[in-house]
């Protein structure tokens, strides 16, 4: 383990317990961990969370209290308005 500057490098692993959060953000208000049954990425109301396979390209955009959208090679595919779903393309 070494640090450099402010960055923390881990080069064997990290093993955390069960329950045992990462918190990220001034506040702690996103948070990734494991209860020992279910893999948990988790944020705080009224935020957004953003899986991109790589730099600004959206694969899954989840809102709080919300529509969770998928993408495509960032081309909307899917999305869950309070309506319903709709599918962009074949089903």
């Amino acid at each position: 383990m070494s640090t450099t500057h402010h960055d923390f490098v881990v080069k064997h692993g990290l093993s955390l317990a069960d329950n045992t959060k990462i918190k990220l953000g001034s506040s702690d208000d996103f948070k990734i961990y494991h209860d020992g049954s279910n893999n948990v990425i988790q944020g705080e109301a009224g935020q957004t969370l953003y899986i991109q396979a790589k730099s600004g390209e959206n694969s899954i955009i989840a809102s709080s209290d919300g529509a969770v959208n998928l993408y495509c090679d960032n081309a909307l595919k899917f999305e869950t308005p309070p309506t319903g779903a709709t599918v962009t393309g074949n089903l």
